[in-house]
């Protein structure tokens, strides 16, 4: 593949396919990138289940207007079944672009934005919903004071970059349409520390409330588009995205409320969480996260089978150093 501006993202930015009004659109759909202030404008006529057209308007990076070209070409005459099942790797695929992870939020944008009308179009017409209309978004909790530690842990070095650096690169790796990590104790220093990445910051007013606290502001500030959010905690840099995309894929499929990894028989992090959720999970308290509301719903829990033992928690120093060797054993 090419370089991220490719000779044909380029000429979908140069030359944009579909950038008009519709006359007479079965519906219309804007939607804007909090991190860099991209917007874009998306219309759609629907006969027969079929998209018979697709047009944008834009005030936006030229990824962004090449993505939603390349886009609205592509589901030009496809049934809304084949609609919903294209991705970010589609437009790359045909944009021939290699984008980092801090940029494909503007790839991402035009896809999260007709994917959202299409759900809502499938609701008012009695349709059969697709749940991958609904973005994903992960919720890094990153705001505690790590008493118990002794010091911030997050900060620490960690594979050549930092314990919160290598978590959040991780998510972004991933098919997670949102990264927002929830800052308190030491907000600007760990704000340097991810330092050129594309996040939504949440700041907790109040850490010393807990997790819980944390939790629900997280929640709070992502998008209304997102349907589901995955608590991801900011002391474990061995994550593999592959259990994230993992557990993403499964909620789209199931629709479950709550989906859970269970690494070798042990449930554990990170967790799912629908929107439907969100409401009940903003009324906990105390310093246990989410743990109160799945024990209290076990019922509710979809439970995603991996065959690798889980992601250590970075508690005291010992198991800092410990991670550590194992790193260089395996190196």
């Amino acid at each position: 593949m090419a370089g991220l501006y490719s000779a044909k993202l380029m000429d979908y930015f140069r030359r944009p396919r579909n950038q008009r009004r519709l006359q007479r659109p079965s519906f219309v759909r804007e939607g804007v990138n909090p991190l860099c202030g991209d917007r874009v404008r998306i219309e759609v006529l629907v006969d027969s289940e079929v998209v018979r057209e697709a047009a944008f308007t834009a005030n936006a990076c030229a990824l962004c207007v090449a993505a939603a070209s390349v886009m609205t070409e592509l589901v030009q005459n496809a049934p809304l079944d084949e609609v919903d099942t294209l991705t970010v790797d589609d437009l790359l695929r045909v944009l021939e672009a290699r984008v980092p992870p801090a940029r494909l939020n503007c790839i991402r944008l035009p896809l999260t934005v007709l994917h959202s009308g299409l759900h809502l179009y499938r609701k008012e017409h009695g349709l059969p919903t697709g749940e991958r209309a609904a973005a994903v978004a992960a919720v890094v909790l990153a705001a505690g004071s790590a008493r118990r530690f002794g010091a911030q842990k997050l900060l620490l070095p960690f594979g050549g970059s930092t314990v919160i650096r290598t978590v959040v690169e991780t998510l972004l790796r991933s098919t997670v349409q949102y990264v927002a990590v929830v800052v308190g104790h030491q907000a600007e220093t760990m704000r340097s520390a991810l330092e050129g990445l594309a996040l939504l910051w949440v700041e907790n007013h109040e850490p010393e409330r807990g997790l819980s606290s944390s939790l629900a502001a997280g929640l709070r500030a992502l998008p209304p588009n997102v349907g589901a959010a995955l608590v991801v905690l900011g002391d474990q840099p061995t994550l593999d995205p592959g259990v994230v995309d993992r557990l993403v894929q499964r909620w789209r499929v199931c629709g479950r409320p709550v989906v859970a990894p269970r690494y070798r028989g042990v449930r554990g992090h990170p967790v799912l969480f629908s929107r439907e959720t969100f409401a009940d999970l903003a009324q906990l308290r105390g310093d246990v996260g989410a743990r109160e509301y799945l024990a209290a719903r076990p019922a509710e829990i979809e439970l995603v089978d991996v065959p690798l033992p889980p992601p250590p928690d970075l508690d005291t120093p010992g198991d800092y150093e410990l991670l550590l060797r194992r790193l260089r054993q395996t190196s």
